[in-house]
């Protein structure tokens, strides 16, 4: 889909005045130059932006990669994107992290949502009365945190007495793998990429080694096919 699209607008472009903006979440750089190169030497600004779901709303965070941009322009698009969340500008190699964090992220969190929606539901709340009162728990959570400027653990650790029952229930969470389990998908998406990457960059070095085939190699090549 990306080659088709880029061969559809590759020909009206004018390098020297228009970047070039990709929000799809694993095409590198490399790549999307190897797709615009229209043999006129001249290449684009380009840009690679990954926002997640909750741009619909304003309260996205959007992560942004440059290549060949001027600060200037560059900040133009940070301020468009800051009216839509938080913007956050990275390295490329960033990005495929980026996107687990955030935009992924917005999943794995809606799934321990949901999780704690259901858990309530067994424990005698009607759906809806469990939905509200996660949502609002939720909401609180991240107030004292904006607020306070702290770490989720600095807040745990407010609401934890010794034997507790909130003790009790973290203590549950963990046997069952929960922080781990977070990281692992986090980490498998951001590995996805990483390793997508790496291969790309590895059969290019392949190939231009291939072609680096000098003439006298060649003539040795053609005396050992001769012998």
């Amino acid at each position: 889909l990306l080659e088709e699209v880029v061969k559809e607008i590759r020909g009206g472009l004018d390098y020297r005045k228009q970047a070039v903006a990709s929000v799809i979440g694993r095409s590198s750089f490399e790549e999307l130059g190897k797709l615009l190169d229209n043999g006129s030497g001249v290449m684009p600004v380009m840009y690679r932006i990954i926002p997640n779901t909750a741009i619909s709303l304003g309260e996205s965070v959007t992560f942004i990669a440059e290549q060949g941009a001027p600060k200037e322009r560059l900040d133009e698009l940070v301020s468009i994107f800051s009216e839509l969340g938080q913007t956050v500008v990275v390295k490329e190699p960033m990005m495929g992290p980026g996107t687990s964090l955030a935009s992924c992220g917005i999943a794995f969190a809606l799934k321990y949502l949901d999780a704690s929606i259901q858990g309530g539901v067994e424990l005698g709340f009607a759906p809806e009365e469990a939905r509200a009162v996660v949502m609002q728990t939720m909401r609180g959570a991240l107030e004292m945190m904006n607020l306070n400027g702290t770490m989720p653990q600095t807040e745990i650790d407010k609401v934890t007495t010794p034997g507790g029952m909130t003790l009790r229930g973290l203590a549950a969470m963990e046997e069952s793998g929960f922080t781990e389990a977070v990281k692992a998908e986090e980490a498998a998406k951001a590995g996805e990429t990483k390793a997508k990457t790496a291969a790309k960059s590895a059969e290019a070095k392949e190939t231009a080694k291939a072609k680096e085939t000098t003439p006298a190699k060649k003539k040795e090549a053609v005396k050992a096919e001769k012998k």
